[in-house]
């Protein structure tokens, strides 16, 4: 397996987080994000290589 060496061609990668609708609507504010500008990120492919890298 190439790894890390294979991400760099990738270009952007997108992440993103969704919820079921009724999060919000089950009364329990332990789980509900009212935050949702960070539920998505975007990084490209070195930045990952390098993350994967750091992490082996």
């Amino acid at each position: 397996m190439g790894g890390a060496a294979e991400c760099r061609n990738l270009g952007r990668l997108a992440a993103t987080i969704v919820y079921d609708p009724d999060i919000r609507n089950d009364g329990n504010a332990a789980n509900d994000d009212c935050e949702t500008g960070n539920n998505r990120q975007v990084i490209t492919s070195q930045q990952l290589a390098q993350k994967l890298a750091e992490a082996h």
